[in-house]
Order: structure tokens, then C-alpha cells, then sequence
């Protein structure tokens, strides 16, 4: 059971996630950004509040506080942020974390989200399936395919072509709602046992491991922008004296770890605790995307073939990530690669001290 869940995992994301295209169009992380003129590439940017005012011939990717999206894309639309709005067109899939998600117009294949709550308006249309999990859900819109996953309080308005099979603790069905495949709805878990028990992973483990992909690929573009020469060098020595680097990493982390516990026992240090602990979840993600990026390399250059330092680290995290779901061996993967990392980061600084003028 627990293979079988791991190679369902392999398959869904190998399948979801790569992406054929290698160039791209870049923007850094301005707190206010705006694109006006239409893009034919695939595009990745990152800001505080974010307006895509053209339309996109490729891909969007995107990270940020406000996030609408005013143009027609033709290719996928991965997204996280605060409150993302989709007012335009997307022709392909769509892939969300946020806190609000609002949809006024057509999309033209699957919708995976994950929010707080989520908006489909009344002529707005997903042309697949929707597989989602939020707190409030108001889908006055209509849906091609089915409609999946945890919903806290639904209010289904508008058309499901499929079949509507939802976790929630509320359904309200409009007068002109209409499903026309199957309705399963459930609020009962009998105790100790859960949907991953009985079927492999359940809908809200693929969500919650989708949007952790999605976020170390948001976060790894964004460090890998703005710090590639760094990163790159990480990378390139990563297994220069392996034993070295992890035990370095794991005296790193209880280091800051253990900083942060005695800052936190007065009042003047829990704001310095804190900071500690923020530089922590820093590290680990930073460690995350090193490891992710050692391995995309490798991969690529075990296939023989060059291609962008986006599209390593892609096919690395995800690498890294699938081998973390292996079954009774994937936390030592995550333990390896986390202090290997962390200890490349500590000698690149140490490095830095070591070589600056005096």
C-alpha cells in the first residue's frame, strides 16, 4: 500500500508538473509591478502587488501579495499570494495558494487550489476538473468536470458536468445549481481513521504536498535570482567533504535553535528569538532548493542535455520531494539533504568572513 502510494504520487506529478518550454521572461521583486505589454514567452515574476494587464503567450508564474490577472494566458497559471484575482482568460491549467481566489472568467482546463476561500463567479467557467480545499467556496460559475475535495461551507450555484464528491461541513444548492454526474457529499470520519488510510493519499495530502512544491519553486526562483552566483557555488560543492558540511549543518541549526530558546527565556531577546527562528525557516528553505538544484543538474547531465537553471531546480525540488514520500526512508533523505545544504551555506559565509579586507 504504501509503494503504491508513493508511484501514484510519481505519476500524478511527473505528469502535472513538468513543463515543456526552457526560456522565460524574468521580473525581480518589485513591491509594485505592472506588465502592459503582451509577452510571447513564459513569464515569472514576483512583487508586492502584482498587475498582469496583457496577455501572456506561455506560461504565468507568480508570487506576491495582490495578484490580479487582467490578461489572457495561454498556457498554465501557477500562483501564490494573498488575494489573487483570474480577470482574464487562461487557456491551460491553474494551480493556486492564497488566502482569496476569485475567477471571473473561463479557464480552460483543471483548477487545483488550495485557500482560504475561493470565488467562482456566475459567468465564469473551468473547462476540467476543480480539486480544491478551502474553508468557503461560492462556485456560481459552471465546471466541465468534477468537483473534489474539503470544503468548510460550499454554495454550489451554478452547472457541475461531473460528479461533485466533497468533504463539508455545509452544502447550499441554488435554485439553478445542477449536477449532472454523481453527488457524494460527506461530514462523518469514523475516529483514527482518515481517506489516506483507506485509499493511499488522500485529496487534501496531494493538495498540501502540491502547494509545498509550489511554494519551494516560488521561493527557489526568487533566491535564485537574487543571490545565482551564490546559490550556483553552493551547489557546484555540495558534496566537497559531505561529512564535514553535514555536521557543520547540524551544529548550524541547534546552534540558532538553541540561541533563539535562551533569547526566548527573558523578555528583551523574544524579539531577537523570533528573528532566530525566522532565520531558521530561511535556511531550511534555502537548504531545500540547493539540494533540489544538486540534483536537477545531475539529472540533466546524466540525460546528456543543457537546459536552464529554472528548469534544474524545477525537476529537482520535485525530485526531492518524491523521494521524501518514500515510505520508511524518505525522512532520511529529508534529514541528509537539509544538513548537507545547511553546512554548504555555512561554509560559503565562513568563506566570505575569512576572505574580507581587514
Amino acid at each position: 500500500m504504501q509503494i503504491r502510494r508513493f508511484t501514484v504520487l510519481l505519476l500524478v506529478f511527473i505528469l502535472l508538473i513538468i513543463q515543456p518550454a526552457f526560456a522565460f521572461t524574468s521580473y525581480d521583486g518589485q513591491e509594485d509591478m505592472e506588465i502592459l505589454q503582451p509577452i510571447d514567452d513564459d513569464v515569472y515574476a514576483a512583487g508586492g502587488n502584482l498587475q498582469i494587464n496583457s496577455d501572456i503567450n506561455g506560461d504565468l508564474v507568480v508570487t506576491g501579495g495582490t495578484i490580479t490577472v487582467n490578461g489572457d494566458i495561454s498556457g498554465d497559471l501557477i500562483a501564490a499570494g494573498g488575494t489573487i484575482a483570474i480577470q482574464g482568460n487562461i487557456a491551460d491549467d491553474v494551480r493556486i495558494a492564497a488566502g482569496t481566489l476569485t475567477v471571473s472568467e473561463s479557464i480552460g482546463d483543471d483548477v487545483i487550489a488550495g485557500c482560504s476561500q475561493f470565488i467562482l463567479e456566475e459567468n465564469a467557467t473551468i473547462g476540467g476538473d476543480l480539486a480544491a480545499g478551502t474553508d468557503k467556496a461560492y462556485l456560481y460559475g459552471d465546471v466541465a468536470g468534477n468537483v473534489s475535495g474539503n470544503f468548510g461551507n460550499l454554495i454550489l450555484g451554478g452547472n457541475v458536468a461531473g460528479e461533485l464528491d466533497v468533504d463539508t461541513d455545509k452544502i447550499q444548492t441554488l435554485p439553478d445549481a445542477t449536477i449532472q454526474g454523481e453527488r457524494i457529499t460527506s461530514t462523518d470520519t469514523q475516529p483514527g481513521i482518515t481517506e489516506s488510510d483507506e485509499n493511499g493519499y488522500g485529496f487534501m495530502d496531494i493538495v498540501f504536498w502540491l502547494l509545498r512544491y509550489i511554494m519551494l519553486l516560488l521561493t527557489g526562483w526568487i533566491i535564485l535570482y537574487l543571490a545565482t552566483n551564490r546559490i550556483e557555488d553552493m551547489t557546484f560543492h555540495l558534496t566537497d567533504k559531505p561529512t564535514h558540511k553535514t555536521i557543520a549543518g547540524l551544529l548550524s541549526l541547534l546552534g540558532i535553535l538553541m540561541g533563539a530558546i535562551i533569547l526566548a527565556v527573558t523578555v528583551v531577546g523574544i524579539p531577537l528569538a523570533l528573528i532566530l527562528l525566522l532565520i531558521m525557516i530561511f535556511l531550511l528553505y534555502c537548504a531545500r532548493i540547493i539540494a533540489g538544484l544538486w540534483l536537477g543538474k545531475k539529472l540533466f547531465g546524466l540525460l546528456g542535455r543543457t537546459t536552464t537553471r529554472w528548469r534544474e531546480m524545477a525537476a529537482g525540488i520535485l525530485i526531492l520531494l518524491l523521494l521524501g514520500s518514500i515510505p520508511y526512508i524518505g525522512w532520511m533523505v529529508y534529514v541528509v539533504s537539509t544538513l548537507l545544504s545547511t553546512g554548504a551555506i555555512y561554509y560559503l559565509f565562513k568563506e566570505k568572513v575569512r576572505n574580507r579586507p581587514a
